[in-house]
């Protein structure tokens, strides 16, 4: 990942609208000290509030980000996707689980609060989206840091400049949906043990292929981070990478099957979006989704929250290509999660979404497809493989003083 990062496209104006809300609300900082009495709460003229009975609700909800204003008691959270019942949000408690306000332009893993605050009140802001669409102001009950489940996963890493991989124990999941008719039937899928990269592959792990010769084309980008996900690359050009992987590793990568895709998308959950039926801010990365956004490029890997797998940007980002063949229902898929494929095949699945995408498309099961020589700025990749067969006693010495060469 790479350090400082220079301001670009959106992210400036960003820093300069949440500049302004920090500072027009420090301006009640002073009065906000003295909210702790509920019948004597001094609410900011911008802020609509409705009369309501003693806080008997406590809902929990992502924020776009969430921020103390100056010393004071009291913290404003923003949101794009609006929070269940935000017309009846006053009085009760709401506990946001955000980045900081602050924070809200770094790119890759963000640390983010838990903060608990009992609202005052609630205003639309009026802002065409992604931009935050409500700004909600209460009281702090408590504030903490929250864990990812990325946290207690361990990574393993077969050279210095290889894609992070994480063991997924597999088994059966019911994959598909009744949404669309290329996501039917259901069917129950039983996925053996597998590992995934834990991001999508990203600009400089592509970088190291390309200039090993190996790979093509440049990455593009107007940035050209090295934590941007690699994009504008074909599934053949995919397809050159793994093998350019597997032959430095001595490992078979692989592209993902479907099922495998989707068993690690779904994260065990059976709900349209790994986290719900409902879209809901500081998920994914999509168009009028909310922030960080820009509508050039896709955010760097791991901006957003992973999974309960501790996977990383499966839904939107870049669309990622799949190693199976594209068929338009899934009648007579395997159920033993291995790549469909077909005799000549012409076009490949697409999975995930993208940050051009409407929320729709980032459902776990949602489905698409394109030539395999196809190019597209929405388009990148994750890697797979096999576990790796077990080490007999006579070679194990073998495997601990081999090196891998990097190009």
């Amino acid at each position: 990942m790479t350090g400082g990062r220079a301001p670009r496209g959106g992210t400036l104006s960003l820093r300069v609208v949440i500049i302004l809300i920090v500072a027009l609300l420090a301006l009640i900082g002073a009065q906000a000290d003295a909210l702790t009495d509920s019948s004597a709460r001094v609410v900011p003229a911008a802020v609509e509030t409705q009369s309501a009975p003693p806080a008997i609700w406590t809902r929990t909800e992502p924020a776009s980000c969430v921020e103390p204003i100056g010393a004071s008691k009291s913290a404003f959270a923003l949101f794009t996707n609006a929070p269940q019942y935000v017309e009846q949000l006053t009085g009760d408690v709401l506990e946001i689980t955000a980045p900081l306000c602050t924070d809200i332009t770094k790119g890759g893993n963000r640390a983010r609060q838990t903060v608990t605050l009992m609202l005052i009140g609630v205003t639309h802001t009026h802002w065409a989206k992604p931009w935050p669409q409500y700004l909600v102001l209460g009281d702090v009950l408590s504030q903490e840091p929250l864990d990812s489940p990325a946290a207690a996963t361990t990574v393993e890493r077969d050279c210095e400049y290889c894609p992070k991989m994480l063991n997924l124990s597999g088994g059966p999941f019911v994959m598909g949906s009744v949404a669309s008719a290329n996501e039917i039937p259901l069917h129950s899928v039983n996925v053996p043990p597998f590992l995934l990269s834990q991001f999508p592959v990203t600009v400089g792990e592509w970088r190291r292929c390309v200039v090993a010769k190996a790979c093509s084309p440049e990455p593009i980008g107007k940035s050209e981070f090295d934590d941007l996900p690699v994009h504008n690359v074909s599934w053949d050009d995919a397809k050159r990478y793994v093998s350019w992987l597997s032959q430095i590793t001595r490992r078979a990568y692989r592209l993902p099957s479907e099922a495998e895709w989707e068993f690690a998308a779904r994260a065990n959950t059976t709900s349209t979006y790994w986290w719900g039926d409902r879209f809901v801010d500081d998920r994914a990365n999509c168009h009028e989704c909310g922030l960080p956004f820009d509508e050039d490029e896709p955010t760097p890997v791991g901006t957003f929250v992973a999974n309960e797998f501790g996977l990383f940007d499966m839904a939107g980002g870049v669309d990622q290509w799949i190693a199976d063949c594209w068929h338009e229902s899934y009648k007579s898929a395997p159920s033993d999660a291995s790549v469909w494929d077909s005799a000549n095949c012409r076009e490949r699945v697409l999975r995930g979404g993208s940050w051009k995408d409407a929320p729709a498309q980032l459902a776990s099961a949602s489905r698409t497809h394109d030539g395999s020589r196809t190019r597209d700025a929405r388009y990148g990749f994750r890697i797979a493989r096999s576990p790796a067969p077990a080490r007999t006693a006579d070679r194990t010495s073998e495997f601990a003083t081999r090196t891998t060469p990097i190009p």
